[in-house]
């Protein structure tokens, strides 16, 4: 098994990082994309931890963190930790709709990892859970049909980059469009 909160060795690829490493990861909250005062899609990414007092508090570039801003200026996007790193699939986005999720990298880059069968970008939802269907780390995702009952399952095998295990294997029984989901 792998413990989430400590690195892997390729993790550490400098001095930083090595320092980050060595101990457990701080439980911190990911806050990413939306609209801002503007009413526009943006890119912001947050970080935050809690502080000696409890309160959350911005960490992104303190104390060996650094985030890029999310690659795709986007509102509505669904997230999760997913195969032990943070995902965020583009939502809304101007112009062409987008099906790219990308993953966060230890170095604090974007990387494309895997694209939807149907973009999200009407808004959508999502949670992360364990095995299914012989995949130990699983995401379901709606939304990106706005018909409202459609999802997409997806999985990872034996290290394999994610893959889809399922498109409208699971449907809704009713139409719901934009909903909350929690495990």
């Amino acid at each position: 098994g792998q413990d989430p909160n400590y690195c892997d060795c390729s993790d550490i690829t400098d001095v930083k990082s090595f320092e980050f490493c060595i101990g457990p990861r701080p439980e911190a909250l990911f806050v990413g994309t939306g609209v801002d005062e503007n009413s526009e899609s943006f890119s912001s990414v947050e970080i935050l931890t809690k502080d000696k007092y409890g309160n959350h508090e911005e960490s992104k570039n303190q104390a060996g963190w650094y985030v890029d801003n999310f690659p795709v200026l986007t509102s509505s996007a669904i997230g999760a930790r997913f195969d032990n790193i943070i995902h965020v699939c583009v939502g809304y986005k101007e112009g062409e709709p987008s099906s790219q999720c990308f993953g966060l990298m230890p170095d604090g880059s974007w990387e494309n990892k895997f694209n939807l069968e149907n973009p999200v970008k009407n808004g959508g939802a999502s949670v992360s859970f364990g095995e299914w269907e012989e995949s130990a780390k699983t995401w379901w995702i709606f939304g990106g049909d706005p018909d409202g009952t459609s999802t997409e399952v997806w999985g990872v095998r034996g290290g394999n980059p994610p893959a889809e295990i399922s498109n409208d294997e699971i449907k809704l029984p009713l139409i719901i469009n934009q909903p909350c989901m929690t495990k």
